[in-house]
């Protein structure tokens, strides 16, 4: 009797144990909130992303607030060492061209480099289909660095 009873109490106290480790890897996947610099009018960008097993992942909204003849989009760059990964995500309809005017769409992305997060809003043309992105006074590109 008393065998089991001590028995019982070790396995309690391991898995205890077990789940005071497991505690601290869950609090590091925790998703982190993120929100792109208006530096392009009639965008916006905001949402989530988290990093876990050497992969990070980003999900969000994408939304367009004017019909100018431009289409909403963001950039993400992933970096790690000298590599370095770009998405763009931006409003098109699902079988024709660019969406202009009002409207809001989900983002998703996941990238294996995660030493670096930046994002970036930018524009599309909807005739030339060319994409414009916000630069500082000295001609460089205007990144927000999440981590």
């Amino acid at each position: 009797m008393r065998r089991i009873a001590a028995l019982t109490i070790t396995s309690v106290l391991m898995a205890g144990g077990m789940a005071a480790l497991a505690a601290p890897a869950d609090a590091a996947v925790a998703a982190k909130k993120w929100k792109a610099p208006n530096h392009v009018s009639g965008t916006e960008s905001w949402g989530t992303y988290t990093r876990s097993n050497g992969r990070t992942y980003v999900k969000g909204k994408l939304r367009d607030t004017s019909r100018n003849g431009r289409t909403a989009c963001v950039r993400f760059k992933f970096t790690e060492g000298r590599s370095i990964y770009y998405y763009r995500s931006s409003i098109k309809y699902t079988t024709g061209p660019w969406f202009d005017g009002r409207g809001t769409i989900s983002i998703s992305t996941s990238s294996n480099l995660s030493s670096h997060l930046y994002v970036q809003e930018c524009i599309l043309n909807t005739k030339t289909h060319k994409a414009k992105y916000p630069k500082n006074k000295k001609g460089q590109l205007r990144w927000k660095k999440l981590f």
